[in-house]
Order: structure tokens, then sequence, then C-alpha cells
């Protein structure tokens, strides 16, 4: 999330608006723009580790498979921060973040511990995601490496996606509560709940413009997931529930609210697409399972990434600009997924 500088208050609202019609995760500002550049950065999981692509070539780094399962991505100006899981035995899992590939360990080696998002807002660096107590998983944010629990331990809840406004920290998970599990984003530690109960909801992906939260996620029907996504907690349904859909990222621009995720076809194939105030665009014909993960706009144009698995390879990353997959090098990523991204329009 972008941090301001110092300026009079009317300017405020005016600057945040506008970043966020530019840029997806960053923490860039520039003066009145003379022409703009747009930065695409793709985080994807492969063999050998994570890897970071930026417009099309990859950013060398030493990320290793030892490193973890890469889960999120946050743009700095020119530093590239992302979180990964590493599983160091059986069952057992190290949460981490790195900055330009310089790793930071956020939990030990005695509980399971995951870390699922980042954002980063002047030098401080936010970490979301979850920790075993030994009784349940416990949701929490990490600052600068500082934990701070959101649920007391009792049911397990983690912790998904995080954003980050001035002083205020939002976070969007779930909680189990009794046999379900609830919906929830938790602002400066107090929850707000966004389902009731008899259906097992979940958050995934959240992001605030000015006194607005808006989360995407999905709950059940009774026989489906169905696709959704939260405006100040009020529900708008995105699938029809025949087949079951899953809303996995949001992000706004103006007055648009765009969902990326996937859904079921008659054939029993999943089918990415994104939303876009509620009216969905396909990503695949529905001849092969697609996934898609992250999204975000820029100068009208939409962003998406996400992965194939097809029926002549195991699983390759995809990436969309306009609903038109986009090819970078290599051509054909196998056995690699673009998990998270990041869109960075600036003025040169």
């Amino acid at each position: 999330m972008k941090k301001l500088k110092k300026i009079n208050t009317l300017s405020i609202l005016f600057l945040f608006t506008m970043t966020i019609l530019s840029c997806s995760k960053n923490d860039d500002s520039d003066s009145a723009p003379t022409s703009t550049i747009t930065d695409i950065y793709l985080l994807s999981n492969e063999p050998n580790g994570p890897v970071v692509y930026k417009n099309g070539a990859p950013i060398p780094s030493n990320y290793k498979e030892t490193f973890g399962i890469a889960s999120s991505i946050f743009v700095s100006k020119n530093d590239v921060y992302i979180t990964a899981n590493e599983n160091i035995a059986p069952g057992k899992y190290i949460a981490k973040y790195s900055k330009n590939s310089t790793i930071t360990i956020l939990s030990d080696i005695t509980q399971d511990a995951y870390a699922y998002s980042i954002a980063v807002s002047g030098n401080d660096v936010y970490v979301a995601g979850y920790e075993d107590n030994g009784i349940a998983y416990v949701a929490k944010y990490w600052k600068n490496g500082v934990a701070t629990n959101l649920t007391d331990g009792k049911n397990t809840a983690v912790a998904e996606s995080i954003f980050i406004v001035g002083n205020d920290v939002y976070v969007a998970g779930k909680e189990r509560n009794g046999s379900r599990d609830i919906a929830k984003y938790w602002k400066n530690g107090i929850a707000t709940n966004l389902s009731d109960g008899k259906r097992d909801a979940y958050a995934k992906s959240i992001i605030v413009i000015g006194n607005d939260v808006y989360v995407a996620g999905y709950e059940g029907n009774g026989s489906r997931d169905v696709a959704k996504y939260w405006k100040n907690g009020v529900a708008t349904s995105l699938s029809n529930g025949i087949q079951n859909a899953y809303a996995k990222s949001v992000f706004v621009s103006g007055n648009d609210i765009y969902v990326a995720g996937y859904e079921y076809n008659a054939a029993g194939y999943i089918v990415a697409k994104y939303w876009k105030n509620g009216i969905a665009t396909n990503l695949s014909d529905g001849k092969s399972n697609v996934f898609a993960n992250s999204i975000a706009v820029s100068n009208n144009d939409v962003y998406v990434a996400g992965d194939e698995n097809g029926v002549t390879f195991y699983k390759a990353a995809k990436y969309w600009k306009n609903s038109t997959t986009v090819n970078i090098v290599p051509d054909v990523l196998e056995y690699s997924s673009f998990v998270d991204m990041v869109v960075n329009t600036y003025s040169n």
C-alpha cells in the first residue's frame, strides 16, 4: 500500500485515489506525468524455487527450492518483497519473506507457520499468515518480524491477505466457529464477520479505498461454493451457485470492482475468469483446468495471473492482458504457477 509523503490534508484524498487507479501493491509516488511506464511483476513457483519475472524476464536472485513455496509479492520503489513457506520436515513449515533475496525468518521450527500476504508501508514490512499454537492455527500478522495475534487460539483461524492504509492494518481471512468457517476481516485487530456461520465461507483478498472495504472470497450455499465479494460487509454473489466457483483476488479502479477467480463448467473443467462489476469474462475455453489467482488494473488494461493444468502437461504458468494470453520467456513454463502479480505504472 502506498504511503504518502507529508502534504496538506486536502491533497491526501486526491493522491490516494490516483495511486489506486494507477498501480497495484506498490509504494511509488511521482509528480505530474510526462509519459508513463508500466512494469509487470509476476511471481512464479517453479521446480528450482520461486522466480520473479519483470516484464517477461526473470530477475536474478538466490532463491532456491529450499526457500519454499512462494505466496505473495509486493514492490516498493525498486525493492521486491515476496513471502514463502519452507517445508523443513513432513508436515512442518516455516514462514518467511525476502527483500531482494535477503531472507527474514518469521517463525521457529517448533510449530507450523505460514506467510500468505505481504505489504510495505514506508520502512515497515507487514506479513499476514497463521501459526500453530499446539491446539489450533492462530491468525496473525508480523510487522517487521514482530507478531500480532488476531485470534485467541481457541479456534483454527487463518489470515490470507493484508492491506495497509496509513496507520491502519486490514487483514482478511477466516475463523472456525463450531463446525463452520466464518469469513472475516480485521481492522487493527478488531474483527468484522462477513458471513453468519450457517455455511462455510472464506475471505481470500482485501483492498481498501477511502472508507470502503472490499473483500473477495466464496461461501457455500448448501451444495456448491459461490464466488462473491463483500463491500463494507454487504455481499454480492458473482456466480449462480449451480457449479462451484471461487473468488481469489479483488482490485478496485475508480467505480469499477474487478475480481479474479475460477468456476467449474458442466463438463467438470475449471474455467479461469474475472468479473467486472459482476459481469464475467472467461479467460479459458473450458477444455482444461485453468486458474486465475491475481488481478490488477492499470490505464484501463486488465491483467490476470494464474496457471493451467493441461491435457499434455502437468502445470504451466499463465498470464493475460485484456483476456489475451501473453507469452513470456520462456513461452511455456512447465511445472510452474503464477501465484501473484504487481502492476506498477509510473511517470517517466
